[in-house]
């Protein structure tokens, strides 16, 4: 299969792991552990089940489709909380557990955040944040995401189906890195019916700008000199509430650097390369609020839930701005 399914199939190991570990999955029996019986489901939460996929960083994954959502009505049955449900589902969104869950502050949120070549993760309890944790440094976030959730609700003392909202990070950023998160959460999400909502990244270091910042520009490395930005204003009547003012876009980064005028503000770790060209008068938020975080994430989706906004389980996809250097040379190639 191609890199795509290759990294859900890593991904769906992963938490089958986790899930497993905490009691939350029953097990399937030798003669169903085939790996597309074993992995079909969490492919088909990633895929969304429903080709051709929407979403054209997978679309040559499609062909493996129809073969899994057969595979799928033979998958063991797994175990949320105290009752059985299919390992199946369906679309309907009055099936979908965004429709039940409760408008809370004792929501259980669980964040990902997978935007660059590592990562972190964090547990919350509505806006409260319980624990954060870096994931493992040195090491991609394929490797090190699915021991770091294990880790963190373990140190939470929290079973996989009691977590009730899901966060992650939808991009821009790295294109590995969103593919792993996004496949997780909603693989994650799948398997134990909690909800899942997708962030920003731009907007989640936005949100971890200092308090006395009212506009930023958030700035992400796109790779070959560029940048992905956006800009973000916080709200005059609640502080903690961010809007988006400029959407995001890919501009070249010299350029863009150049061009800020005096009493801009910018942050994120795409103005590490620039920050010696930066213009006087131009003000850089402190590093330490430049990466963003899982915190962050998980409140911006704790706001984004109290809001009434929602998300399709499906239909969730990373936005990656642009295509894939190999999807960039296929198209060079047709025309």
């Amino acid at each position: 299969m191609v890199r795509e399914a290759v990294v859900g199939i890593a991904a769906s190991r992963s938490i089958a792991a986790i899930l497993a570990q905490f009691g939350s999955y029953t097990k399937p029996n030798r003669a169903e552990r085939g790996t597309t019986q074993w992995h079909g489901s969490f492919l088909m939460a990633h895929y969304g089940g429903r080709p051709p996929c929407r979403d054209d960083c997978f679309r040559r994954s499609c062909g493996q489709i129809p073969r899994l959502i057969a595979e799928v009505a033979r998958l063991p049955r797994l175990v949320v909380g105290s009752s059985e449900v299919p390992a199946t589902s369906s679309a309907d969104s009055s099936n979908c557990p965004l429709s039940t869950l409760r408008m809370s502050a004792v929501l259980r949120i669980l964040a990902l955040e997978t935007t660059g070549l590592s990562g972190s993760v964090a547990a919350l309890v509505g806006e409260r944040v319980l624990t954060e944790r870096e994931l493992a440094p040195g090491s991609r976030s394929a490797q090190s995401l699915a021991p770091g959730i294990a880790e963190l609700l373990g140190e939470v003392g929290w079973k996989p189906g009691e977590v009730e909202l899901i966060a992650v990070t939808v991009g821009p950023g790295s294109f590995t890195g969103l593919r792993v998160g996004v496949t997780t959460a909603k693989t994650l999400a799948y398997a134990t019916g909690a909800a899942v909502l997708g962030i920003d990244t731009l907007a989640a270091i936005a949100a971890q700008s200092p308090p006395q910042v009212a506009s930023v520009w958030p700035a992400l490395d796109a790779q070959r000199g560029e940048l992905f930005v956006a800009q973000w204003q916080r709200d005059a009547a609640d502080a903690s509430v961010w809007r988006e003012t400029t959407a995001p876009r890919i501009v070249d980064g010299a350029t863009w650097i150049a061009s800020l005028s005096r009493g801009t503000v910018i942050s994120g770790p795409g103005v590490r390369r620039w920050r010696e060209q930066v213009p006087p008068g131009v003000e850089v938020v402190g590093e330490e609020h430049w990466q963003p975080r899982a915190a962050p994430v998980g409140q911006l989706a704790w706001r984004k839930f109290q809001a009434g906004q929602r998300e399709d389980l499906w239909s969730l996809a990373p936005n990656y701005l642009r295509a894939s250097a190999a999807e960039e040379k296929l198209a060079a190639k047709k025309t």
